[in-house]
């Protein structure tokens, strides 16, 4: 899988809880944030940078992290406090991908997301399939690195950011 589908078919895991505002769990602590994203045969480290403006707009619970249309999402508490989610992206070309998960932690300053997608129809045979996705993320602190602003994203095997 290469670096930029398995972003892809991470963000779309963690965008399966897009739409679902009524019942969510706390919002991330602004500051630095490392995240681990394992989705098939990715495996990175990835520093994001949260502002108390952006975390709503790219938050693991927020609305803007996919620009698809997920016509169908639940998000459902356990009385374990995780949350268990399902949704039905149609990713046009690119397929439609169907997400069933859970995520634990205390989501203002850790979680874990476990996820398994279904994508079919899509344009490309070799993204149609089953994978498996599983995102820790852990809060660093309150301040990002110079020259990092809130809501940027880095892959330090990838790009480097800027400063």
């Amino acid at each position: 899988m290469t670096p930029h589908r398995a972003i892809l078919t991470a963000t779309l895991a963690a965008a399966a809880l897009a739409g679902c505002q009524a019942r969510t769990p706390p919002p991330r602590d602004p500051g630095l944030w490392a995240e681990h994203v394992q989705a098939g045969s990715f495996d990175e480290s990835i520093l994001v940078c949260m502002g108390d403006s952006e975390t709503p707009k790219v938050d693991l619970w927020g609305t803007q992290l996919t620009r698809f249309v997920c016509g169908q999402h639940t998000l459902e508490p356990r009385s374990d406090g995780a949350w268990t989610f399902t949704s039905v992206c149609d990713k046009d070309s690119l397929g439609v991908v169907t997400t069933r998960g859970v995520a634990t932690g205390d989501f203002r300053r850790n979680f874990r997301m476990d996820a398994t997608t279904v994508t079919t129809g899509a344009r490309d045979p070799a993204a149609n399939g089953t994978r498996a996705i599983h995102i820790s993320s852990a809060w660093q602190g309150p301040h990002c690195p110079p020259g990092v602003n809130p809501a940027d994203l880095h892959i330090p095997r990838v790009a480097r950011p800027p400063g």
